[in-house]
């Protein structure tokens, strides 16, 4: 098998990063009177307990991701990014097979690294957006526990006081899951 070596869910971010981008690209040959100025990257297992702020009130030279849980790398949850950013920063499949980067063991260090070897600039907020991974194919620890979502978990080693807006906590521990 041509992947490295690493967690399971490295080949699914790259494949679903990589799907993504071929459908805005996509989306853009179709609609040729289209600008896309703006590309907002989410991925399915992040849950929101906040809105995003609006687009305007960031830099929109930069790429814009959330600072916690970001496993050495920059954090794979979230990215705003201006569309000239948008092929160096989501093909990841593309960049594996090229060998465009190497010596990672993740999605969030090879994102890491592109940024650097394409020099696109990075902001990473710590509480901007209330985001952060969730197994809504799991059952909390607790489903009669008042707070959080209908449904699915939060994996209980995923919050942090520095990464949340404050007051945030009670939300979050409502539904841990009962595995990791």
């Amino acid at each position: 098998m041509r992947f490295r070596s690493s967690w399971m869910s490295y080949v699914l971010h790259c494949l679903t990063r990589s799907f993504v981008l071929q459908n805005i690209v996509r989306y853009e040959r179709e609609h040729p009177d289209l600008a896309i100025d703006t590309v907002l990257e989410l991925r399915g297992d992040a849950y929101w307990a906040a809105d995003i702020p609006p687009l305007h009130t960031f830099d929109a030279e930069m790429v814009h991701v959330k600072k916690c849980l970001n496993w050495k790398g920059y954090n794979d949850k979230f990215a705003m990014m201006p569309r000239k950013y948008m092929v160096a920063w989501m093909d990841l499949l593309g960049h594996y097979y090229q060998d465009t980067v190497v010596s990672y063991w993740n999605s969030e260090i090879m994102s890491k690294m592109l940024a650097a070897k394409f020099g696109i600039p990075v902001s990473q907020h710590a509480t901007t957006f209330v985001t952060t991974d969730y197994n809504w194919w799991l059952a909390p620890e607790n489903a009669s526990k008042a707070g959080g979502p209908d449904h699915g978990c939060f994996p209980k080693n995923y919050y942090s006081d520095t990464c949340m807006p404050h007051g945030m906590k009670a939300h979050f521990n409502a539904k841990l899951c009962a595995i990791n």
